[in-house]
C-alpha cells in the first residue's frame, strides 16, 4: 500500500497499485499527479514561452498559460505532465 499526497494542496489518496493517481489541485488549477509520501518528489509548474495566439491553453489559477507540470524524482529522474493547446477553427 502507498500513501500519496499533494505538495501543493492537502489532497492524499492510498493504493495498492503501482497507478500514479492524479488530481485537480485547487491550488494549482490543473491536473497534477499525486507524489508518494517522503519520496523526496517535487512539482515544478512550467510556464508557456511560446505565443497562444487563438489556440485553447490550460491556464492556472492565476491565469497564466502553462506548458507542463514536471515531477522531480529525489533520484534524479524526472516525469512530465503535458498540456498540450488545442486549436480552433471556424465551420463557416
Amino acid at each position: 500500500m502507498k500513501t500519496w499526497e499533494c505538495p501543493k494542496c492537502p489532497a492524499q489518496a492510498r493504493t495498492v497499485d503501482e497507478k500514479v493517481p492524479m488530481h485537480v489541485c485547487p491550488a494549482l488549477g490543473l491536473l497534477v499527479p499525486l507524489l508518494v509520501v517522503g519520496g523526496g518528489s517535487n512539482l515544478l509548474v512550467v510556464e508557456r514561452g511560446d505565443y497562444v495566439g487563438k489556440e485553447d491553453v490550460q491556464l492556472d489559477v492565476n491565469g497564466r498559460p502553462v506548458m507542463a507540470v514536471v515531477t522531480r524524482h529525489s533520484d534524479g529522474s524526472e516525469d512530465r505532465t503535458v498540456y498540450a493547446p488545442t486549436a480552433t477553427t471556424d465551420a463557416r
